[in-house]
């Protein structure tokens, strides 16, 4: 997705948010389009929010977590991977980015 695109989707996701303040799919598309184009904190205050409506999904705690490593917050980042361990229900580990 070029710079461009990744613009205008979040100028959709805003809109989104503004007509509907609760609408989860959008803070989390919104999140992933602000983390691909480094805007790291407002994708983590996104994260948060979606956690908030879906607190037991791991993968959200992993997909924080590496914005997190990202922003180099790497203690935040490494308390939301042990996280989304502990929520994994297969007990494997889960894949830390690099």
């Amino acid at each position: 997705m070029s710079k461009g695109e990744l613009d205008r989707a979040v100028v959709d996701f805003d809109r989104a948010i503004q007509l509907k303040a609760d609408y989860v799919g959008a803070y989390y598309n919104r999140a992933k389009a602000l983390g691909r184009k480094g805007l790291y904190d407002r994708a983590i205050a996104d994260y948060d929010f979606v956690i908030k409506a879906d607190p037991k999904n791991p993968t959200l705690f992993l997909e924080r977590g590496t914005m997190k490593a990202n922003s180099g917050n790497q203690s935040g980042a490494n308390a939301d991977f042990k996280h989304a361990e502990a929520l994994r229900s297969n007990g494997l580990p889960v894949a830390r980015p690099r």
